[in-house]
């Protein structure tokens, strides 16, 4: 994991192919939030990502190239939940092969230090990448937000209501 002035990063391996891990980065339901709406692998495609009570964010999907990126940018919801400091932010996957499987470089692109929810988005995302995202692609038991799960994961990972 590594923050730098503009954006924050995480990186880390699975023994699957390039596509293989595209194909589940693209299924966010599955590793980051069941409650997840809407597809996340096209160009032009969107989804919204909710924890009632927490967090709600519109993401568009800006880049897909299977095997190689995936990119989401946050676009304006105006829902009252909405994390505005998220908006107009970018999460980029590359998927790099190696000899073992496959690299993984995630970057939330404007997700800086200055940003008062940076502390806890950052320690999410570690949580998310890790028991969800890398778990699947290493065949392990993703544990993605479920409506049950929501406010214990919050809670784990610092995060407060919305106001």
């Amino acid at each position: 994991m590594d923050n730098d002035n503009h954006n924050f990063t995480h990186t880390f391996e699975a023994p699957c192919s390039p596509s293989e891990a595209f194909a589940c980065a693209a299924q966010p339901d599955l590793w980051w939030n069941t409650m997840i709406s809407g597809t996340a692998r096209h160009v032009g495609e969107s989804f919204i990502y909710q924890v009632p009570e927490f967090h709600y964010s519109v993401f568009r999907v800006i880049e897909s190239l299977e095997g190689k990126r995936l990119s989401w940018r946050v676009v304006p919801s105006g829902h009252p939940q909405e994390l505005e400091e998220w908006v107009g932010t970018e999460v980029v996957f590359d998927f790099v092969e190696l000899p073992t499987g496959t690299r993984v470089d995630f970057t939330h692109v404007g997700l800086r230090p200055q940003l008062a929810c940076h502390t806890v988005c950052t320690t999410a995302w570690g949580h998310h990448l890790t028991v969800g995202l890398q778990a699947l692609m290493t065949g392990a038991d993703p544990r993605p937000v479920t409506p049950d799960s929501g406010a214990e994961v919050a809670a784990e990972v610092g995060a407060q209501k919305a106001g």
